[in-house]
């Protein structure tokens, strides 16, 4: 029996009554659009490891879109199958970190997934994929674009995330001098794990203007003037101040 629908649970027609979903469709999640090509990409590579060891590989993803994206499905290949297999999700222009050997690959960041099954130095060809979509490329089967192990160990990192990863020209080595992370002993990496490349030569982000709030308006308190007759007034007498300026400042009756 399919009892399927909503329901309002309340006293007669009460319109506070709340309305509930029973069904198939009560716990389900509403189905999301397919993110197109580009939305996440690999975004760099350290494919020589690191100086605590030559093991310590890690890759980054980038997710160039506004939207948080769950990776179910998602998955990295290379020309020997795959890769490894992604999970979780990344945040709105958010980085996906993923350690190959285990959680100390980056000592200080903790990992987003843990896999791979090692980089060959000579090159690889790097794909990821949404199914069997394609949603980004990096063909370095005949070498890698940028990047060097021993002794310097420095990551290939991407100039433009919406430039197609296939051209050597959008890649650098990391400058050395921007960086972000730990290896497994505490040194530096030379690479910005999670974090903005340090050739990073895409669109310059809007800056968010915070408006300045208007001032309070002081008001001015009304003056208030002490002052001393001349003569003894007697009770009804008239009275004025007068400033000088022609005006009276009030008047009354004693």
């Amino acid at each position: 029996m399919d009892i399927s629908g909503s329901y309002r649970i309340g006293k007669g027609a009460d319109p506070a009554a709340r309305e509930v979903r029973v069904g198939h469709d009560a716990t389900s999640p509403t189905p999301t659009a397919t993110p197109p090509p580009g939305s996440v990409v690999i975004n760099e590579v350290a494919w020589g490891g690191t100086a605590a060891s030559t093991a310590d590989e890690w890759i980054e993803l980038h997710n160039t879109t506004g939207g948080v994206i769950y990776l179910s499905d998602w998955s990295i290949t290379t020309g020997k199958g795959t890769y490894c297999t992604l999970t979780g999700s990344i945040a709105a222009k958010g980085y996906y970190l993923i350690e190959r050997t285990d959680d100390t690959t980056v000592g200080d960041i903790p990992a987003d997934r843990i896999g791979g099954n090692g980089l060959n130095n000579t090159g690889e060809n790097l794909t990821l994929l949404l199914g069997a979509t394609v949603m980004d490329q990096v063909n370095c089967s005949g070498g890698w674009f940028a990047g060097t192990a021993s002794p310097g160990y420095y990551t290939m990192e991407r100039k433009d995330p919406a430039v197609s990863g296939n051209i050597p020209e959008n890649w650098a080595r990391n400058d050395g001098t921007t960086r972000n992370g730990l290896d497994a002993y505490g040194n530096p990496l030379n690479g910005t794990a999670r974090a903005q490349n340090s050739v990073y030569s895409g669109p310059t982000p809007t800056p968010t203007i915070t408006p300045t709030p208007s001032p309070t308006p002081t008001i001015p308190m009304p003056a208030r003037v002490n002052f001393q007759p001349y003569y003894a007034p007697a009770p009804g007498d008239e009275w004025m101040v007068d400033f000088g300026d022609g005006f009276a400042a009030g008047y009354g009756w004693l």
